[in-house]
């Protein structure tokens, strides 16, 4: 009888496994495919924002213009019909000084961090919690330069099962914090208003 119920017991635990793994699974597929679609530039519509017309048109930079949060927000810009230029185009003399004819747009620092949610009963990491910090700033013209900052906060399950699927959903979780982080800025440069800025405004060094 104690043979029967261990043997049970088994093929039980063995189920579990196998459920767990296939659900994994599943999800690293779908969070996979999402992935590859943003790093195509595709992008799922969702909320778009309307951009004041004196942001419709901006220079974008980064330390990192081909980095992954750089492409992604560049995507998200693009899809609320906002005309990116380059620094070249962006230029013009005022006496024997450059200055910049539209705004300028770009993350400055991005910082990503990893703390423990909850633990299993063998003292062993059960769940993470990632944290994207991306700050950003808007530079006008005689106006001066306006930082945001955007916190982004993901729980992410330490799979014991499956360790080298760990690693590609946790990259694909990072991907989407970064989509995220880029659509809350964008709905923050909606709500800017260039006018209402009082012209002694700070500028930041």
């Amino acid at each position: 009888m104690q043979q029967r119920l261990t043997t049970r017991h088994l093929k039980t635990r063995n189920f579990d496994i196998i459920k767990i793994n296939a659900l994994f699974g599943f999800k690293l597929i779908t969070l996979a495919l999402l992935l590859v679609l943003t790093g195509c530039g595709f992008s799922l519509r969702g909320t778009t924002y309307q951009i004041p017309e004196e942001l419709k048109t901006i220079e974008l930079f980064s330390n990192d213009p081909n980095g992954p949060l750089s492409r992604t927000l560049r995507n998200e810009l693009r899809l609320n019909n906002v005309t990116l230029i380059a620094s070249s185009d962006n230029l013009t003399k005022n006496g024997k000084q450059d200055q910049f004819i539209h705004p300028r747009f770009g993350v400055v620092t991005t910082t990503e961090s990893r703390d423990t949610a909850s633990i299993f009963m063998n003292g062993k990491s059960a769940e993470y919690q990632l944290n994207l910090e991306v700050t950003a700033h808007l530079i006008v013209a005689e106006k001066g330069i306006f930082p945001m900052t955007v916190r982004i906060h993901r729980t992410f399950f330490d799979n014991p099962l499956a360790a080298m699927q760990k690693n590609s959903e946790q990259e694909i979780i990072r991907q989407e914090m970064r989509q995220q982080a880029a659509q809350e800025l964008v709905r923050r440069l909606s709500a800017f208003r260039i006018e209402s800025i009082n012209t002694e405004a700070t500028i930041l060094p």
